[in-house]
């Protein structure tokens, strides 16, 4: 151990110290080690030959964390010890059945402290917010509600959007094939055509969706092909101008807004059609949403500020508005073009019905 363990020498990584090594040479080489300006962690791993070196071992490892106290020193003791913290009168050292769980309690540990180091960012002053706009539109559609309040049809829905300056794909419902066409004509081709009826509809016909049809006889094929096999299902329909994506294409994104009783507002995105989603809870500063946005693969610089733009403005419609108990925006295609709010379902809640968290008051 001497060439390696001598001060500023060369740090083998790992630095094995073999069977035969007991407390005194795991607190040399750990002394070093710690001390070394090389070395950012130090993660220590014992099989021991006899069970009753362990606990010695774990005392001199807390020993020299004890000592410095400035970098971390876990220990991973095969079969041989408890997980958990070890406390010896010098220090205390975390102990871990496997070492790949140290090393990930430690990688959570240092992004922890590189998130600390990062500015808190603000909330920013957002221009082209209409509140009496949006509060019309939340009061007219709540008067005489019940407690489970009612949800927007996709026109107020874009409209409570557009107070926010959020430009939802154009769209309307149509509950035939001439309305479809009629829509179609007003919104301008191409369109997409959807079955509303439908939980989970995907891109084909015999999912529920004809995207890019052209034209009047193109949309009645569509509509009659979708109506014989989904029924019921397609009434109403939903008639969409298409949104222009380039080139490119688009990474299809899902937001969702939703009242915690305990935690109020909160803002999720991840993939279209569900799946793992990163939360926030509102309001987001302009950092939350870069953040956000970089938990998406493939988002970039390709819709990506569009895409943070949008959280920023969903997030102040979830202040400003209470009665939103959800929203959900799904899909949201992002692209070069932009972040394109497409289907969008929103559900509002009487304030005075909101639940309140359960907690403990003082009397």
């Amino acid at each position: 151990m001497g060439e390696v363990l001598r001060p500023g020498a060369r740090i083998d990584n790992p630095l094995e110290l073999t069977s035969e090594a007991g407390p005194d040479e795991y607190a040399a080489a750990a002394r070093i080690l710690v001390h070394h300006p090389a070395v950012d962690a130090l993660l220590v791993v014992h099989a021991p030959p006899l069970g009753e070196r362990t606990e010695a071992v774990a005392g001199a490892l807390a020993t020299v964390a004890g000592e410095d106290g400035r970098t971390p020193v876990l220990a991973s003791f095969l079969g041989a010890q408890d997980a958990g913290m070890f406390h010896h009168d010098a220090g205390s050292v975390p102990v871990f059945t496997f070492p790949e769980a140290a090393a990930f309690a430690l990688g959570h540990v240092a992004r922890y402290a590189v998130w600390r180091t990062e500015r808190p960012g603000e909330v920013p002053d957002l221009d082209g917010v209409d509140l009496d706009r949006a509060r019309a539109v939340v009061d007219t559609r709540l008067a005489g509600a019940d407690a489970a309040g009612v949800h927007l049809a996709p026109a107020d829905a874009v409209d409570l959007l557009a107070a926010f300056s959020i430009d939802a794909v154009p769209q309307q419902l149509a509950r035939s094939v001439d309305e479809a066409v009629a829509v179609a004509t007003t919104l301008g081709y191409p369109v997409a055509l959807k079955a509303t009826g439908l939980d989970r509809p995907s891109k084909t016909e015999a999912g529920g969706v004809a995207v890019d049809v052209h034209g009047d006889d193109e949309l009645r094929s569509a509509y009659e092909r979708m109506g014989a096999v989904h029924g019921p299902a397609m009434v109403p329909a939903l008639v969409q101008r298409m949104a222009p994506l380039g080139a490119g294409g688009a990474v299809d994104v899902a937001i969702e807004l939703h009242q915690h009783p305990a935690l109020g507002s909160i803002l999720t995105l991840g993939p279209a059609g569900g799946g793992e989603a990163a939360l926030r809870i509102v309001p987001l500063t302009e950092m939350d949403a870069t953040r956000l946005v970089a938990t998406v693969p493939g988002v970039d610089g390709s819709g990506g500020d569009e895409l943070a733009e949008l959280l920023l403005r969903l997030s102040a419609l979830a202040e400003e508005l209470p009665e939103v108990a959800h929203l959900g925006a799904d899909p949201v295609l992002v692209a070069a073009t932009g972040a394109h709010v497409t289907d969008v379902d929103v559900h509002l809640v009487p304030w005075d019905h909101v639940p309140d968290p359960r907690v403990r008051r003082l009397a």
